[in-house]
């Protein structure tokens, strides 16, 4: 199972609104986990964020990342950008089947 860095062809932007501070709950990653053969690595510590308001952090979109609990009883407002390449179309993730009680856009 050989290892491939493969360039990106997305790319996402989080800008926290607020301070991400552990009670707050910041954004999880697993370093390496957008490496083909990777992914489910046991031995890979996840890490953490704490960036404060406005600050960006970028990451490959195939990273696996996730959100923390929320411990701190206030909300957590986060800008969420994704830039891809032309025509790429995220059919796992953002499926018609998974979202199809959402009412029309107008």
């Amino acid at each position: 199972n050989e290892k491939k860095h493969l360039p990106p062809h997305i790319l996402n932007v989080f800008v926290p609104l607020v301070d991400l501070t552990p009670e707050v709950g910041p954004t999880e990653f697993v370093p390496t986990s957008h490496i083909q053969g990777n992914y489910w690595d046991p031995g890979t510590k996840p890490m953490t964020i704490n960036a404060g308001v406005g600050q960006c952090i970028l990451f490959d979109y195939r990273i696996k990342h996730r959100g923390l609990g929320n411990k701190s009883g206030t909300k957590r407002p986060v800008i969420y950008i994704t830039y891809a390449k032309k025509d790429f179309k995220d059919v796992k993730n953002f499926s018609k089947k998974r979202y199809k009680k959402l009412p029309k856009l107008e």
